[in-house]
C-alpha cells in the first residue's frame, strides 16, 4: 500500500486558522515545520511573523513557549 500524505502549504495553514479549525499555537507550530528542514535553526521575529500569520502578539509568545517545551525550537 502506498503511503498517503497531504502537503500542507503556509497559505492552507493560515486558512485553517482563519476558519477556526486550528489554534494560533498549531499555526505557529506548522509555520515552523513548513519553513524548516530538520536540523535548521530559525529566528522568529514577533512583529513580521504575527503580521504574516494574522495572530496576536500574546498568541505568538504562547505558541513559542509551547513549541520550545515540545522540542521544536
Amino acid at each position: 500500500m502506498t503511503q498517503q500524505f497531504y502537503k500542507l502549504t503556509l497559505s492552507s495553514a493560515i486558512a485553517l486558522y482563519q476558519n477556526g479549525l486550528i489554534s494560533a499555537t498549531a499555526l505557529v507550530y506548522l509555520y515552523i515545520l513548513i519553513k524548516l528542514k530538520p536540523g535548521w535553526k530559525l529566528t522568529l521575529q514577533q512583529r513580521p511573523t504575527c503580521s504574516e500569520l494574522g495572530i496576536q502578539k500574546t498568541a505568538f509568545y504562547k505558541a513559542i513557549s509551547f513549541t520550545r517545551g515540545a522540542g521544536s525550537d
